[in-house]
């Protein structure tokens, strides 16, 4: 108990750093709500079993689906496996989550020095892993996993042998 430590600022209504968040949920208010409000943004990810929920046309991330086409400019080069998805994970400005056992893999892999796509690094990684990993792009996010699993809310599935869209 020693170790842990809290720390938090409070902000007054009328602090200048909040003022604009407040007249935008105020605006939006009246108007329906705000997009984000209520609808599955935001960090309360309860792991892997909200990865088979199926989501709704309504949902955040179902509006707002990632971007596989997004270049992806911190690979190049050769790099071991652990540090590759290790750096996707840094340069995506959306959620990436990948099976633990990657940080011992002896594997390494050659990106090139051609920038490359989001969709471009998946196939490469899944390539190199072998056909019993699986990446899938969700509405929110991406994950890689040693599996062989049909995800309902599934844009793209990466396998060795193959690409499946979902759209």
């Amino acid at each position: 108990m020693e170790d842990v430590s809290f720390n938090c600022i409070r902000m007054d209504e009328d602090f200048a750093a909040v003022a604009p968040e407040a007249v935008l949920i105020q605006r939006h208010r009246d108007v329906g709500g705000v997009p984000w409000n209520r609808n599955g943004f935001g960090n309360h990810d309860p792991g892997r079993a909200r990865d088979v929920a199926p989501v709704q046309m309504d949902h955040f991330d179902c509006l707002y689906p990632i971007d596989l086409e997004l270049f992806v400019s911190d690979l190049a080069g050769e790099l071991p496996m652990d540090k590759a998805v290790f750096r996707l994970k840094g340069a995506l400005p959306y959620m990436f989550r990948y099976e633990r056992k990657l940080r011992e893999s002896p594997l390494t892999i050659d990106f090139g020095n051609t920038p490359l796509t989001v969709n471009d690094v998946l196939n490469h990684v899944v390539h190199q892993l072998g056909h019993r990993w699986q990446a899938t792009a969700l509405q929110g996010g991406v994950i890689l996993y040693e599996e062989d699993r049909q995800y309902p809310s599934a844009q793209r599935t990466y396998r060795c042998v193959c690409i499946t869209d979902r759209r």
